[in-house]
């Protein structure tokens, strides 16, 4: 079922709307989720208030591109549930590792909401609309999927080393880029 129809059912407030979201998005949905939170019952739940965001935000919005605005929410949500549940276990898994290496280059405790901000955002996009598309595509794995640098490694036939060198590049080109832009 293509996006525009699945839109048409929130539209008319159909609750097919959310099977077929589910049917054509669900694994994608729980694996964003699932590298953020690790813990299936928690990535269930975080999926199912994904769908209930996605109901009560749709309408009046009424995004161009479904698999990226659902992606978002989950991401949030998830992310939501991991500062609610580690709070006070700083530094526990990938996902406080991934942030830590971006704070280093946009010099912001609350990196999720500073990668929101529409200019942090609009600069980001340039900069890896610029880089080379391997390094681009680790990158993201890296920072939007939360992917282990052992995961990106063996997607890539690389060793973890060139991994980290890579990423810790990128990461200070993008903080170039950040101050020339005047946003850190």
């Amino acid at each position: 079922m293509e996006d525009s129809e699945i839109l048409e059912l929130y539209r008319q407030r159909s609750e097919d709307a959310i099977a077929r979201t589910d049917k054509k998005y669900g694994r994608y949905l729980y694996s964003i989720a699932y590298r953020i939170l690790r813990d299936n019952g928690e990535t269930e739940e975080c999926v199912n208030e994904t769908y209930f965001k996605t109901w009560n935000t749709i309408p009046p919005q009424f995004p161009q591109n479904l698999a990226t605005f659902i992606g978002k929410i989950v991401r949030h949500t998830a992310f939501d549930v991991f500062r609610a549940k580690y709070t006070q276990k700083r530094g526990s898994g990938e996902v406080n590792l991934a942030l830590s290496e971006l704070e280093e280059c946009i010099g912001n405790n609350d990196v999720e909401e500073e990668l929101d901000r529409k200019e942090t955002l609009k600069a980001i996009t340039e900069f890896l609309d610029n880089s080379d598309v391997q390094k681009r595509r680790m990158f993201i794995l890296r920072y939007w999927y939360v992917m282990s640098v052992k995961e990106i490694a063996e997607k890539f036939g690389m060793t973890e080393s060139n991994v980290k060198v890579t990423l810790h590049r990128m990461r200070d080109g993008l903080k170039k880029e950040l101050m020339k832009n005047g946003l850190i």
